[in-house]
């Protein structure tokens, strides 16, 4: 954008926000607003017995693909005799915003989000319209629909780097799914957040990330960056993580996975995700920085998960030469869950499921066996390689 084009963006944002003074609409959230926006830390959490969870239905929205402040989503059921059941959801903002509130104040002197050529006046903050009280889907939805539609109701979770991460998650809002947990070089539960990025947010630079993110050299290069033994890294198992990662929807599991949700408290000045994180959940913890085991504040900032309320049984397994996410993170993690086990495998770096897959199901099929159903892991023990991996 040149000087003459900036100059006049400037005078036409003067403009809309002298015609909202005149108008009696607010261009601007006041102080008082600022300051109870940045006092709200999570969603709001209603419970009672007239409270269902519908998550695991199709819902569907009319917005751009891209958008985040979802507000009304709709599904439809179909009933006998050719009648059709349509459900509506509305974002409760109420759960979250009580009235007579600076933000309520706000919402309800503009009544609605402003939208001109130059500049958008929005209703409410972005923290709460494209995230706290959006609608928008996320890996927890898409989890629990994967459940409801299998008809699980309670389960054993094993997660490894990020998905450790989303585990952890799981764990805090839905204590009753989660049977036991076992956590593999598992990220924070603040990893979805820390890894956003404004610039990820540009759809041709989106794409352009996940072009280079999977080739063969850069696949390799996470690789190599994520194992002990250099060795292990063969041109069979590059080839197997390329055509295991480019699927269609790449693109757009990339950008929901990275771009920012328009709230500069989130990252707290993250940089951009680089393309390595692109090349999956195996290799997702190479730009996460923060282990289980991270910093309480940002816990309860960002992934408002406490590790010293989850009660249930978990087992914290590391690799002892994990450079990208250190062991020490992890024994930390697992000291504070009330009944974490840690154990680590040893001459294994962040993938023990490639580098040492024995060792790893050595340790995790006795806690299943403990702590689960034993019949669904009848035949786990013969899955166990011979001779080590």
């Amino acid at each position: 954008m040149n000087t003459a084009d900036k100059s006049n963006l400037q005078q036409l944002r003067q403009i809309a926000r002298r015609a909202m003074l005149e108008r009696g609409l607010l261009p601007d959230f006041s102080a008082a607003a600022l300051q109870q926006t940045n006092s709200i830390t999570g969603p709001a959490r209603d419970a009672g017995a007239a409270i269902r969870d519908l998550r695991g239905l199709l819902w569907a929205s009319i917005d751009n693909d891209d958008s985040r402040d979802l507000d009304q989503l709709s599904v439809a059921q179909p009933l006998s005799a050719g009648a059709v059941k349509l459900l509506v959801a509305i974002a409760d903002v109420d759960a979250t915003v009580q009235r007579g509130s600076p933000i309520d104040d706000h919402a309800r002197g503009n009544s609605t989000s402003v939208y001109t050529v130059a500049q958008i006046f929005p209703m409410l903050p972005e923290k709460l319209s494209t995230n706290l009280t959006s609608l928008g889907e996320g890996q927890e939805r898409l989890v629990l629909g994967v459940l409801g539609a299998l008809g699980v109701t309670r389960a054993q979770f094993v997660g490894h780097s990020y998905g450790g991460s989303l585990t952890l998650f799981l764990a805090s809002r839905h204590p009753g799914l989660v049977r036991s947990m076992v956590l593999i070089d598992s990220a924070a539960p603040t990893y979805s957040d820390d890894r956003r990025s404004r610039v990820a947010s540009i759809r041709p630079l989106d794409s352009l990330f996940v072009r280079l993110a999977l080739t063969p050299r850069h696949i390799r290069g996470s690789l190599l960056a994520s194992v002990y033994d250099p060795a292990l890294v063969t041109p069979e198992l590059v080839r197997a993580y390329v055509e295991r990662l480019q699927v269609h929807g790449e693109d757009d599991a990339y950008y929901g996975l990275t771009a920012r949700l328009s709230r500069p408290e989130a990252a707290g000045g993250a940089s951009p995700a680089s393309p390595s994180v692109a090349a999956g959940a195996a290799v997702a913890a190479v730009a996460a920085g923060k282990a289980a085991g991270g910093a309480t504040a940002n816990a309860r900032a960002a992934g408002d998960v406490e590790l010293e309320t989850l009660a249930l049984p978990a087992l914290v397994v590391w690799g002892a030469e994990d450079r990208l996410i250190r062991v020490e993170a992890g024994r930390r993690a697992a000291h504070r869950l009330p009944a974490g086990e840690f154990v680590t495998i040893p001459r294994c770096g962040h993938l023990p499921m490639e580098e040492r897959p024995a060792e790893l199901l050595g340790l995790m099929v006795p806690f299943l066996r403990r702590h689960g159903d034993t019949a669904a892991l009848a035949g786990a023990r013969s899955m166990v390689p011979r001779g080590g991996g």
